[in-house]
């Protein structure tokens, strides 16, 4: 996190927000789902949306909800969209398998810098009415398989023998 993340979440009160970016991919989508839940003022097609990074993410009413912390428990995070499109219960029965979901936190200010994330989940379930999407996100079923990053170099370690 940068000084100016840091100042947002020790201020009460502050002109600055954090904004959470959502990002939903499949090989089967044409293009990836990206929403956001920041509130801007719409633009000048009438759209609410924030651009990060050259992707504009569409502003929904969404909430995450992540689990308390347990060490003996491996635990998802609930995802809840506001059902305001149709094109999002039409792209969670499209889908066969299970799309990525990638979950990043930008300051409202400076939406091209990643403050927090990115988180990357498999959605597992999904369920929907009239209101809302609902949807249970969790790990990767081989993440305990996958190989840690780097090997053992002496150059990298100086001090070791």
């Amino acid at each position: 996190m940068d000084v100016d993340a840091k100042r947002v979440i020790n201020k009460q009160r502050v002109a600055d927000r954090f904004t959470t970016l959502i990002t939903i991919e499949h090989l089967s989508l044409a293009e990836p789902i990206r929403v956001c839940s920041d509130l801007v003022p719409k633009d000048e097609n009438g759209i609410r949306k924030v651009t990060s990074r050259g992707y504009d993410y569409i502003c929904y009413s969404f909430d995450a909800n992540f689990p308390d912390q347990d060490e003996n428990q491996l635990h998802g995070v609930e995802l809840t969209i506001a059902n305001v499109d149709r094109m999002i219960i039409d792209t969670i029965k499209s889908v066969v398998g299970k799309p990525d979901v990638t979950i990043e936190q930008v300051l409202s200010t400076k939406p091209d810098v990643v403050q927090n994330g990115p988180f990357k989940w498999h959605l597992t379930k999904s369920d929907y009415d009239a209101q809302i999407v609902t949807g249970e996100l969790g790990l990767p079923e081989d993440w305990r398989n996958e190989p840690y990053g780097r090997r053992f170099k002496r150059t990298n370690f100086r001090g070791m023998a």
